[in-house]
Parts: C-alpha cells; sequence; structure tokens
C-alpha cells in the first residue's frame, strides 16, 4: 500500500505574461521506507508541487487528479488538508537555511512540543552545546548548526516521510552536511523521502529512485543509477552530461541549448525538440506516448539506446 500516492495531478501557475508550463498529469506511488527524487530545470513545475504538498499559503489548488496519503485520505487534497498531514505522517524540510525561523528569537522558542528529543537529536548530530544552542538567538547560530536543527526538528515529529524542498539553498556547506545526515537518519529509520531538486548529483546521491520532469510533464521515470549511466529520454542525458564528474577533465561543462518553453509558447509535438540534438520529423507531430520498459517508464518517439 503506498505511503503517498499522486494520480494524475495537474496544477496551473496565475495567470500572467512569460508563466512557465502548468504541472500535467503526474503520477507517482511512494511507499515507506522509498527515496524518491523528482528532477528538473526551472519551470518544470518542480516549484508548483513543492507549494502544493507543502500546503504554501499562496499554493496552487488541485485543477485535476488525486493526492493521498497513506489509503485513509484519499481524494482530491488541498493545501490546507496537506498542510494538516504535516503534523502527522510527514515532516516538511527545506535547503535555505533559517527558513521559517524568527531570526531574533531563541530557536528553543520557535520548536513546540519536542524540545527535549530535539536536543538529543542535535547531540547525536555532533553539536556539543545542544541546550546552548537552543537558548542561542537564531541570528546568532552558524549556517550549519542552523541546518542541523532544523532536521531535528523535522525528525522529532516522528515522521514517516520527509519531503524535502531542495530547489535552492542559502549555504551550499551547511546543505551538503544537512544532506548527508538527512541520508542516514531516512535509511537506518526506514523514513520515505521525497526531494525535489534540480540537482542530478544530489538526486543520484540521496535516492534510489528518480522521475525527470520538463516543462510540466514527467519525460522518465527510473531507478537512479540506471537514470545516471543509462538514460533513455535526451533530456535525462543531456541533464546528466551537466555533472562535473561526468566531464571530461579541463574541458566546459555540457550545457543544453535554448532554454525550456513558457506557457504561452509551447511548442507542438514533444515539448523537447527545439533543444533535443536526437529531434525526428515525428517529433514535430504529436507529443509522444508513455513507455514502459521493465522498471522504467520514459516519453520519448525515438528513446536513446542504451549507453548512448
Amino acid at each position: 500500500m503506498s505511503l503517498l500516492s499522486l494520480r494524475d495531478v495537474s496544477l496551473a501557475h496565475p495567470r500572467g505574461p512569460r508563466q512557465p508550463p502548468d504541472l500535467e498529469g503526474l503520477s507517482l506511488d511512494i511507499e515507506a521506507g522509498d527515496q524518491l527524487a523528482l528532477l528538473g530545470e526551472s519551470g518544470s513545475g518542480l516549484s508548483l508541487l513543492a507549494s502544493h504538498l507543502l500546503g504554501a499559503r499562496d499554493a496552487p489548488p488541485l485543477l485535476r487528479g488525486e493526492v493521498s496519503f497513506d489509503a485513509g485520505e484519499a481524494g482530491r487534497l488541498q493545501p490546507r488538508q496537506l498542510a494538516k498531514l504535516k503534523h502527522g505522517g510527514i515532516a516538511a524540510l527545506t535547503t535555505r537555511v533559517g527558513q521559517g525561523f524568527d531570526p531574533a528569537r531563541s530557536l528553543g522558542r520557535q520548536i513546540k512540543g519536542q524540545r527535549g528529543d530535539v536536543v538529543e537529536r542535535l547531540k547525536s548530530f555532533g553539536v556539543a552545546q545542544a541546550q546552548k544552542t537552543m537558548a542561542t538567538r537564531v541570528s546568532g547560530l552558524e549556517p550549519r548548526v542552523l541546518a542541523r536543527a532544523a532536521l531535528a526538528a523535522a525528525l522529532a515529529r516522528g515522521p514517516r516521510m520527509l519531503l524535502v524542498d531542495a530547489l535552492s539553498t542559502t549555504d551550499p556547506i551547511a546543505m551538503a552536511d544537512q544532506m548527508m545526515l538527512l541520508r542516514q537518519q531516512c535509511r537506518a529509520s526506514r523514513i520515505a523521502l521525497l526531494l525535489l531538486t534540480r540537482q542530478p548529483a544530489l538526486a543520484a546521491e540521496m535516492t534510489d529512485r528518480i522521475v525527470i520532469l520538463y516543462a510540466g510533464q514527467m519525460v522518465e521515470d527510473a531507478p537512479a543509477r540506471e537514470a545516471i549511466r543509462k538514460p533513455r529520454h535526451p533530456y535525462t542525458a543531456a541533464l546528466i552530461r551537466s555533472l562535473p564528474e561526468r566531464t571530461l577533465p579541463h574541458t566546459p561543462l555540457a550545457e543544453l541549448s535554448g532554454e525550456a518553453p513558457l506557457a504561452s509558447a509551447l511548442p507542438r509535438g514533444c515539448r523537447f525538440h527545439p533543444r533535443c540534438a536526437h529531434a525526428l520529423a515525428g517529433c514535430y507531430l504529436e507529443p509522444p506516448g508513455m513507455t514502459a520498459e521493465g522498471n522504467r517508464r520514459f516519453t520519448c518517439n525515438w528513446p536513446l539506446e542504451v549507453g548512448e
């Protein structure tokens, strides 16, 4: 039974000029203990989904589809209902260090209910003076300590799932430290992880499965190792080629040509074809359907051969 299930989920941006495409028809399942990443560039729909699942005040409503948690809340869960789930089985975390904390108040005054557990977790995370840290104003804490405190507070709720918004960060070093601890904790306690990121390397390091989004649509869903080593969709391959470790020494990182389309200028056929080095005539005419291949799926009329 799925812990979190999305079925044909569609979300829309506010209407206006130069808006990215809406998120369309996303379906996925996360079981207990699963480690799943959603990966994509700006304009892929990740920000929309993060806002909706986190229950943000300005979160977009669910236009179509269903979101269910633990099969007990089946239906069209809207942001306010999802926000309530964060006080139950889902905990949220962001890599923007300090977000959600008032810098003028002490850390302990802003953590409700699980202060003792947070202190013990901070100690286990290597924060020697955990009690003093809790009594310190947030503005006086180092980013690394503050990032560890945010993780400790999220875990103190005893979640079955962590939803991590890693779309941006204010401190890459603190983020790397936080992600290392997060991975250890999730795997040791079989906590499910849903990671939203624009970094292929982070997705591959943190999770077992990667779902790649482009221009509001899913283009590939595969085990992390296969997605990195043997991508079937040209967009996935282009993202992977941008990784430093996949580039020969003393050569510049590969970059995707062009930009992701706006909602007002979506191309006919495959949305990626204007930037795709493998596009053929058929790619310009009809949008590709979903192809299932073993334990992966992708949307491409002319998928890459393994190793290409």
